[in-house]
């Protein structure tokens, strides 16, 4: 049953971290695009970025918060 709360909140914190991001992302553009700043194709790439790194950096931390820093 532990896991199973366990799992939910990274999910939780994982959707959570996706929508702060696409809000960010849409709050940027609005100001960069009117000054002629990065493109839609820039933004596009650093969002395909931080979906595939934050999943990663998630379960790394999970593991160490379980204890598990890959010494043993």
């Amino acid at each position: 049953m532990r896991n199973l709360f366990e799992s939910v909140n990274i999910r939780a914190t994982f959707v959570g971290l996706v929508v702060a991001e696409i809000i960010l992302i849409a709050f940027l553009i609005s100001f960069d695009i009117a000054r002629g700043g990065m493109t839609i194709i820039g933004y596009v790439i650093w969002s395909l970025v931080f979906i595939i790194f934050f999943p990663i950096l998630l379960k790394q931390w999970s593991k160490y918060k379980n204890g598990d820093n890959g010494d043993n």
